[in-house]
């Protein structure tokens, strides 16, 4: 990739983080919940979007528990939160620290990324942002 090409990436992943809201934020926030409850995990924000979506997935989902950076997380399992990313260096980063804070699993949710797998993390997964499509059967 090159340093223009990242550049594009960059500027596309911005734009379209700052441009989350209505239907694509609600089905962000309703999958990171179903996520937490599969995975019993406390989540955290990575970056601005991921905080959006944190807040609406409180606001939506009672159960939803959070953990922060500032406090230890021993034997906790921990979700990441972020929204379309060009790089997995923010979000490695954030699971390095709360492994280093005593996370006993990391999982990262994120609307996009440019890889399957992230350092530290021990699965990426990639939420909806586009409605799922039921067809009917003939």
């Amino acid at each position: 990739m090159t340093s223009g090409e990242l550049l594009a990436d960059i500027l596309r992943c911005t734009e379209r983080n700052s441009a989350l809201h209505g239907d694509e934020l609600v089905r962000a926030a309703d999958a990171v919940s179903a996520i937490a409850e599969t995975h019993d995990a406390f989540v955290v924000n990575v970056d601005d979007a991921g905080a959006r979506i944190v807040g609406a997935c409180l606001a939506r989902h009672d159960q939803i528990r959070t953990v922060d950076r500032s406090r230890r997380a021993d034997m906790i399992p921990v979700l990441l939160v972020a929204g379309h990313i060009a790089g997995t260096m923010q979000v490695a980063l954030a699971a390095q620290t709360l492994r280093r804070l005593g996370a006993v699993s990391v999982v990262a949710a994120v609307l996009s990324a440019p890889a399957r797998t992230i350092p530290l993390c021990d699965e990426v997964m990639v939420l909806p942002s586009e409605p799922l499509r039921v067809v009917a059967a003939s």
